[in-house]
């Protein structure tokens, strides 16, 4: 599960739904259904949707059945589509990626560049679980480059753009980073403080900012033998560690919207379908 949200507090929350499809939901800051779809999946993975906001116009939803689309996101309509398994749907350029995109490959994560409006997807590799490769295309969908993670990252649950850097989640490795992406080369440029609560090995799975560009990741960590949840707070320029939070042990995204014009984090569950709203720099709920 994904949320993301725009400065009018519109929040987007996508996931599967049931086996055989995904889902992508907006709402406002009440909880108000604005508009609801539904994406069938096209083969046997078990169906999952990440969504970020491209602008206020466009919003990318990418399926791990290795579909992106770009919708308009006043009501979720497509506007265009890219299969990762069919060149045909980009004759240009859709070789170089349907010729490095194994069988076993799917969508992981995806978030979009706001200085050159572009898309960057991650990559799981389900038989291998190590996948380091970072797929870019542009606002219509067409194949830009592909970069490469370094080598002590096994694959991005989730990234986003943080000062022209890439902020990866890797759940696997049980770290999060600050990575450069100049082409052709990435770099490890910082490796955030891991939360030691309860003194568990904390792996992070969601990470956001906020509009005065402190970061938050969602970590997750088997505590005697129960799925545990905490969000950590980070400074933008020093990267300190500032706070850490328990949150609902069902916690699936986080994201930052404004409700009554103040910035607000929110965290949403999984199976239980809550939205937790907390005041950004304390952590209070």
């Amino acid at each position: 599960m994904t949320a993301a949200a725009d400065s009018r507090g519109v929040i987007v929350i996508s996931g599967k739904a049931s086996s055989t499809h995904a889902f992508v939901t907006a709402v406002d800051a009440n909880g108000k259904l604005l508009w609801q779809k539904s994406i069938e999946s096209t083969d046997k993975t078990r169906p999952r949707c990440y969504s970020v906001i491209l602008s206020e116009q466009l919003l990318v939803n990418a399926c791990n059945f290795n579909k992106v689309s770009i919708c308009h996101f006043h009501d979720g309509s497509v506007a265009s589509t890219y299969d990762f398994r069919d060149e045909t749907t980009d004759p240009t350029h859709g070789s170089d990626i349907t010729n490095n995109w194994k069988e076993t490959k799917i969508i992981s994560c995806v978030t979009g560049d706001p200085a050159n409006k572009d898309v960057y997807i991650g990559s799981d590799d389900r038989r291998c679980k190590i996948s380091r490769e970072i797929l870019v295309l542009n606002d219509k969908l067409k194949y830009r480059h592909t970069i490469v993670l370094p080598n002590d990252i096994c694959w991005a649950r989730d990234i986003t753009f943080h000062r022209g850097h890439l902020l990866v989640c890797d759940c696997d490795g049980k770290a999060g980073y600050m990575i450069s992406v100049d082409k052709p080369n990435t770099r490890t440029d910082h490796r955030f403080t891991k939360p030691t609560l309860w003194d568990s090995d904390w792996g992070p799975f969601r990470v956001c900012t906020d509009s005065k560009e402190f970061i938050y990741i969602l970590w997750e960590a088997k505590v005697v033998n129960r799925l545990k949840c905490i969000v950590t707070q980070y400074s933008p320029d020093s990267y300190q560690l500032l706070m850490t939070k328990p949150v609902d042990d069902d916690a699936a995204a986080i994201t930052t919207t404004f409700i009554d014009g103040k910035e607000k984090l929110l965290v949403t569950s999984q199976r239980s379908g809550k939205m937790y709203i907390y005041d950004l720099v304390t952590g209070c709920a």
